[in-house]
């Protein structure tokens, strides 16, 4: 079972949540968003721990994989804090700041794994 965490409940993360939830080997772990009442009505629909802030998320919950969906401009403290905390756990999200995987690394300090199909290079 893998453990899936989300650093942003907004619009997006609905779609990524939807297509988790119907997954059998996918759990809902944790959500964070700085506006705890997105969070708690997401919670609502897809279970998980609720989180203001994603270190303590990362912390506290140790995702397998973390699902970043917040907007690009504030990203880039999600992916670095991610990767650094949790070398081994994959990160997605929509349309990430770093142009490539090599980039995104070396901004990281880890391993950034994956990817859902939507980076623009």
């Amino acid at each position: 079972m893998i453990k899936a965490g989300f650093i942003g409940t907004g619009n997006i993360s609905g779609a990524h949540l939807r297509y988790l939830k119907g997954r059998r080997d996918v759990k809902i772990a944790a959500l964070c968003d700085i506006n705890r009442k997105n969070a708690l009505q997401r919670q609502k629909d897809f279970g998980g721990d609720v989180f203001t802030d994603f270190d303590e998320m990362l912390a506290h919950v140790k995702p397998d994989a973390v699902w970043i969906c917040t907007p690009p401009s504030v990203r880039r403290a999600h992916d670095c804090n991610s990767a650094r905390n949790r070398r081994t756990a994959s990160q997605t999200g929509d349309f990430p700041p770093e142009a490539g995987l090599p980039k995104a690394r070396s901004a990281g300090g880890g391993s950034a794994q994956g990817g859902n199909g939507n980076r623009r290079t």
